[in-house]
């Protein structure tokens, strides 16, 4: 009884331990964000202005409902972090390749966001299963090659398949996930200089600059490992002086002792042919023969940064779907 009386009032004072300390540094954190905030500056923004249309189903691959719901989410995503999302489809591109027909298309028909035409656009070319993701203005650096495959990765899956709104809704998610990532990856060069405002990576999705500066004092961080350490020393001592009182208890380093003998006895044992199985790997011929351009599957293509023929700069790469 006495055993468990004393666990018990160890297992309560670890909970309480780390109970209370974790609540005193969200008081902290609180405060931290609280002065921030107060600390915002307004910045000035000539132009907010987003494209007016984000869906361009020229494939006719979508209902008219597909259409406005997806209109719908790549309006807010788009608003949200002021880099405009755009789905491109069309049945083929004339006499141009898929990367010309993205940057005039893009460019044409000013698909970017403010005045750095901040956008990203996915084009599907049906005759020739071909995708193309092209970025402009932030877009280029918030979705680089690396974010527009995580990016495409499922929605490839949605297209091979056929479920076209499924993989633009994926698409418009997807983006929204990297951007934000983007947005709020703090630049490693500030990570040395804690005396300076320390800046998030990618500019400011909104009019608001925000900045943090180090707080005082250990921290969250230090005082839940205090709060660790102090539960960790007090259930060591507790457990340990439990272990003292076991005299009787000896640690057993065999199976020995549990086997009752002359309880199993094998009567009879054989080996019983089954099957054989043949392995046979062909040998690979030399193939001087490499293609360019697009492979089949989801093989990309392109990749960096281009000028378009109307001299905007443009990144991007894609494949086949």
């Amino acid at each position: 009884m006495m055993k468990q009386k004393n666990l018990f009032v160890a297992i309560a004072a670890c909970l309480i331990l780390l109970v209370a300390f974790p609540a005193y540094a969200e008081e902290v954190v609180d405060d931290v964000y609280e002065n921030a905030v107060n600390e915002v500056e307004t910045v000035e923004n000539t132009t907010t202005e987003q494209p007016e249309q984000h869906i361009f189903d020229l494939a006719d691959l979508l209902t008219d409902e597909e259409e406005l719901k997806l209109e719908t989410i790549f309006d807010g995503i788009s608003s949200g972090n002021s880099i405009a999302i755009s789905v491109v489809t069309s049945l083929n591109t004339g006499s141009k390749d898929i990367q010309t027909f993205a940057d005039d298309f893009f460019d044409e028909n000013g698909l970017g966001f403010g005045d750095g035409d901040d956008g990203v656009m996915l084009l599907l070319s049906m005759a020739e299963r071909d995708w193309y993701v092209i970025t402009a203005g932030e877009g280029i650096l918030a979705m680089s090659d690396v974010s527009i495959d995580i990016a495409m990765e499922n929605v490839l899956v949605y297209l091979g398949n056929g479920d076209y709104y499924d993989a633009f809704e994926c698409f418009a998610w997807n983006c929204d996930t990297q951007i934000t990532a983007y947005f709020t990856q703090p630049k490693e060069s500030d990570q040395d200089d804690f005396d300076d405002p320390i800046y998030y990576d990618g500019g400011y999705p909104t009019e608001y600059e925000y900045y943090f500066e180090k707080s005082d004092g250990m921290g969250i961080w230090g005082i839940v490992a205090i709060a660790a350490a102090v539960s960790l020393i007090a259930a060591l001592v507790t457990t340990g002086a439990m272990k003292r009182q076991l005299i009787s208890v000896r640690p057993q380093y065999g199976a020995e002792s549990y086997v009752r003998h002359g309880s199993f006895t094998v009567s009879e044992s054989r080996d019983i042919y089954l099957y054989t199985n043949v392995i046979r790997t062909p040998i690979p011929k030399d193939d001087d023969h490499h293609g360019s351009g697009y492979h089949h599957g989801s093989g990309n293509s392109g990749g960096g940064v281009h000028i378009s023929s109307g001299g905007v700069s443009h990144g991007g790469h894609g494949g086949k779907f």
